[in-house]
């Protein structure tokens, strides 16, 4: 009776919130063995969606897929010195994480530790394409065009062994902790680049590389205190890449280059009780992402958006 309560509760739930649910809503369920959460966030210029499926095969183990997409597309300068640029992008993101058997250490009413060992499968797609105009290039001993034509043409497979841990915490009625931990000591890529800047440069950049990087780490963590979420999202990679450059001869070549990526997510949200079994969450969140090569100083990309989730218990 209990399952049957839920599934109609969920049921009632996607009809009344159906047009938030297709931009961005969040739902978990619980049904017995099996559980689910799906959460959308609106970027300015995107959005991630994260999707977990899980099941439980006994009192000692459990097993679960985790999936991330993310879209990123719109406007840019070709480089921030260069008033006179357009450059348009368009990135994807697709994140799997495989964590078929994991070990349930504690298991109680009011707190739960799991872990397991996994699989991490990264696949990353980036387009670009544009024009800038620097009327110096004309005034160079060699004289060049001053404006050009800029293409980017970027995908990558990642690959790697993942130990994830995931937790709950609820101290009494109107406090939890609950979270997702996980690191992938090292990973293995494939990437092709194909670089185009006509006619400053009369050819195009064609390369592929296979490397390794490590390591991969990601937080996810989540505070709830009564009717108050708080929540903190943290991702960091280190790997090795050759990147796509040219010379003083205007030839292109690949230096290897150590690259950091760090993200940050904060998020903050009222719970609002909805119908008997359910919630809704709105608030809003502050994404901090950087992007370093060797020690040089890192470029950050920072930016505001909207939450607005509905759970099932």
């Amino acid at each position: 009776m209990k399952k049957l309560k839920k599934i109609l509760c969920l049921l009632i739930l996607f009809m009344v919130l159906k047009p938030v649910f297709v931009f961005a809503a969040n739902t978990y369920g619980d049904f017995g063995d099996i559980f689910f959460f799906v959460c959308p966030r609106i970027l300015e210029d995107g959005y991630i969606t994260d999707f977990r499926l899980g099941t439980r095969y006994s009192e000692n183990y459990a097993g679960e897929i985790f999936f991330r997409y993310s879209k990123e597309n719109g406007n840019e300068k070709f480089d921030e010195s260069i008033e006179d640029s357009l450059i348009s992008f368009d990135e994807k993101n697709h994140e799997f994480f495989f964590l078929p058997f994991e070990r349930i250490l504690t298991s109680s009413k009011t707190s739960e530790f799991r872990i397991g060992p996994g699989i991490y499968y990264n696949y990353n797609t980036v387009k670009e394409k544009g024009y800038f105009n620097m009327p110096e290039l004309a005034l160079l001993p060699v004289p060049k065009e001053p404006s050009n034509a800029y293409s980017n043409d970027f995908s990558m497979h990642t690959l790697g062994l993942l130990l994830g841990t995931s937790f709950f915490i609820n101290l009494s009625e109107f406090f939890g902790i609950y979270g997702n931990l996980g690191v992938v000591p090292i990973f293995y890529f494939t990437a092709k680049q194909k670089m185009g800047i006509t006619p400053f440069i009369d050819t195009l950049a064609n390369y592929s590389q296979k490397g390794s990087g490590y390591p991969y780490f990601y937080a996810d963590i989540n505070i709830v205190i009564g009717y108050l979420s708080l929540d903190f999202l943290y991702d960091f990679t280190r790997l090795k890449y050759k990147l796509i450059d040219f010379d003083d001869n205007m030839n292109w070549h690949n230096p290897s280059r150590t690259i950091y990526l760090n993200s940050l997510k904060f998020e903050a949200a009222l719970l609002i009780p909805t119908l008997e079994c359910s919630k809704a969450k709105i608030g809003f969140g502050y994404s901090m992402s950087s992007y370093q090569l060797d020690s040089d100083k890192p470029v950050w990309k920072k930016q505001y958006y909207f939450v607005i989730n509905s759970s099932v218990n």
